[in-house]
Protein backbone atom coordinates (compact mmCIF):
# COMPACT_ATOMS: atom_id res chain seq x y z
CA UNK A 1 0.00 0.00 0.00
CA UNK A 2 1.31 3.38 -0.92
CA UNK A 3 0.52 6.57 1.11
CA UNK A 4 0.47 9.86 -0.20
CA UNK A 5 0.60 12.81 1.78
CA UNK A 6 1.25 16.21 1.17
CA UNK A 7 2.78 18.53 4.39
CA UNK A 8 2.44 21.84 5.38
CA UNK A 9 5.13 23.64 7.03
CA UNK A 10 3.08 26.43 8.40
CA UNK A 11 6.78 28.44 9.90
CA UNK A 12 7.43 28.36 6.41
CA UNK A 13 7.08 32.12 5.12
CA UNK A 14 4.22 32.03 2.41
CA UNK A 15 5.03 32.31 -1.27
CA UNK A 16 3.86 35.14 -2.79
CA UNK A 17 3.79 38.10 -3.86
CA UNK A 18 4.53 39.68 -0.77
CA UNK A 19 7.88 38.30 0.08
CA UNK A 20 10.62 40.16 -1.54
CA UNK A 21 12.34 38.22 -3.91
CA UNK A 22 15.24 39.99 -2.84
CA UNK A 23 16.97 39.56 0.61
CA UNK A 24 17.44 42.48 2.04
CA UNK A 25 19.03 43.65 5.74
CA UNK A 26 16.79 44.52 8.49
CA UNK A 27 16.77 46.24 12.01
CA UNK A 28 14.44 44.75 14.19
CA UNK A 29 13.88 47.18 17.33
CA UNK A 30 12.05 46.42 20.37
CA UNK A 31 12.54 46.43 23.93
CA UNK A 32 10.32 43.32 24.33
CA UNK A 33 13.19 40.37 23.73
CA UNK A 34 10.24 37.55 22.59
CA UNK A 35 8.48 39.98 19.78
CA UNK A 36 12.18 41.21 18.80
CA UNK A 37 13.51 37.93 18.28
CA UNK A 38 10.15 36.18 16.88
CA UNK A 39 10.14 38.57 14.21
CA UNK A 40 13.45 38.66 13.13
CA UNK A 41 13.02 34.71 13.24
CA UNK A 42 10.31 35.24 10.97
CA UNK A 43 12.12 37.31 8.65
CA UNK A 44 15.32 35.33 8.19
CA UNK A 45 13.02 31.94 7.39
CA UNK A 46 11.75 34.44 4.70
CA UNK A 47 16.01 34.39 3.76
CA UNK A 48 16.43 38.14 4.73
CA UNK A 49 19.44 39.09 6.96
CA UNK A 50 18.50 41.01 10.30
CA UNK A 51 20.24 42.77 13.33
CA UNK A 52 18.34 42.94 16.90
CA UNK A 53 18.34 45.53 19.43
CA UNK A 54 16.58 45.78 22.66
CA UNK A 55 17.19 49.69 23.42
CA UNK A 56 17.46 52.80 21.40
CA UNK A 57 20.62 52.86 22.38
CA UNK A 58 21.94 49.91 20.52
CA UNK A 59 19.79 50.73 18.08
CA UNK A 60 21.92 53.90 16.99
CA UNK A 61 25.22 51.88 17.97
CA UNK A 62 24.33 48.86 15.75
CA UNK A 63 22.65 50.65 12.20
CA UNK A 64 25.80 52.23 11.25
CA UNK A 65 28.04 49.51 10.50
CA UNK A 66 25.09 47.31 9.65
CA UNK A 67 23.39 49.74 7.38
CA UNK A 68 19.75 48.12 7.24
CA UNK A 69 17.45 48.19 4.13
CA UNK A 70 14.59 48.49 6.65
CA UNK A 71 14.19 49.20 10.00
CA UNK A 72 10.85 47.88 12.21
CA UNK A 73 10.88 50.47 14.84
CA UNK A 74 9.13 50.27 18.11
CA UNK A 75 7.50 53.86 18.66
CA UNK A 76 7.01 53.13 22.12
CA UNK A 77 10.54 51.74 23.27
CA UNK A 78 11.92 52.78 26.63
CA UNK A 79 14.72 55.69 26.83
CA UNK A 80 14.00 57.10 23.10
CA UNK A 81 10.65 57.16 21.05
CA UNK A 82 10.99 54.70 17.58
CA UNK A 83 10.16 58.01 16.38
CA UNK A 84 13.33 60.26 17.94
CA UNK A 85 15.19 56.72 16.26
CA UNK A 86 14.02 57.21 12.95
CA UNK A 87 15.05 61.00 13.03
CA UNK A 88 18.58 60.16 13.86
CA UNK A 89 18.75 57.85 11.15
CA UNK A 90 17.43 60.72 8.73
CA UNK A 91 20.58 62.83 9.74
CA UNK A 92 22.77 59.72 9.46
CA UNK A 93 24.42 59.69 5.73
CA UNK A 94 24.49 55.52 5.90
CA UNK A 95 20.89 55.35 7.02
CA UNK A 96 19.13 58.12 5.15
CA UNK A 97 17.55 55.26 2.32
CA UNK A 98 16.85 53.53 4.98
CA UNK A 99 12.75 52.03 4.92
CA UNK A 100 11.38 52.98 8.40
CA UNK A 101 8.74 51.05 9.75
CA UNK A 102 6.86 51.21 13.25
CA UNK A 103 6.15 48.44 14.86
CA UNK A 104 3.61 49.29 17.91
CA UNK A 105 0.76 48.34 19.84
CA UNK A 106 -0.60 51.99 19.30
CA UNK A 107 -3.64 51.17 16.62
CA UNK A 108 -5.41 53.88 16.79
CA UNK A 109 -5.53 56.71 14.09
CA UNK A 110 -3.62 59.65 15.54
CA UNK A 111 -0.81 57.09 16.16
CA UNK A 112 -1.09 56.33 12.12
CA UNK A 113 -0.65 59.68 11.76
CA UNK A 114 2.14 60.56 13.76
CA UNK A 115 4.36 57.81 12.13
CA UNK A 116 3.42 59.30 8.50
CA UNK A 117 4.31 62.49 9.94
CA UNK A 118 7.93 61.42 11.52
CA UNK A 119 8.08 59.59 7.91
CA UNK A 120 8.17 56.25 8.62
CA UNK A 121 7.31 54.72 5.58
CA UNK A 122 4.47 51.96 7.38
CA UNK A 123 2.62 51.31 10.49
CA UNK A 124 2.51 47.84 11.44
CA UNK A 125 -0.05 47.04 15.01
CA UNK A 126 1.15 44.58 17.45
CA UNK A 127 0.65 41.21 16.86
CA UNK A 128 1.31 41.88 13.25
CA UNK A 129 -0.01 39.42 10.72
CA UNK A 130 2.60 37.70 9.23
CA UNK A 131 1.56 38.95 5.35
CA UNK A 132 1.51 42.36 5.94
CA UNK A 133 5.08 42.07 7.62
CA UNK A 134 6.71 40.86 4.59
CA UNK A 135 4.76 43.24 2.27
CA UNK A 136 6.41 45.94 4.35
CA UNK A 137 9.43 44.58 4.36
CA UNK A 138 9.57 44.34 0.54
CA UNK A 139 7.97 48.13 0.44
CA UNK A 140 6.40 46.90 -2.55
CA UNK A 141 2.64 47.65 -1.74
CA UNK A 142 0.32 50.07 -3.32
CA UNK A 143 -1.27 51.39 -0.43
CA UNK A 144 0.09 55.10 0.92
CA UNK A 145 2.40 54.98 3.80
CA UNK A 146 0.50 54.05 7.04
CA UNK A 147 -2.36 53.14 5.29
CA UNK A 148 -4.15 51.18 7.45
CA UNK A 149 -4.41 47.57 6.18
CA UNK A 150 -7.71 46.66 4.20
CA UNK A 151 -10.42 45.23 6.12
CA UNK A 152 -8.98 47.13 9.50
CA UNK A 153 -10.94 48.69 11.88
CA UNK A 154 -10.72 50.35 15.45
CA UNK A 155 -12.93 47.63 16.67
CA UNK A 156 -10.05 45.08 16.06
Amino acid sequence: MIVHATVTDHTSPPRSSTVRKKAVRVLVVDDYVDSADMVAMMLEAAGHTTCVAYTAEQALELAPSFEPDVALLDVSIGGRSGYEIGEAFRSHASLRSCRLVALTGHVDEAARRQSEAAGFHRHLTKPVELGALYEAVAGDDQRPSCAPPKGWSKQG
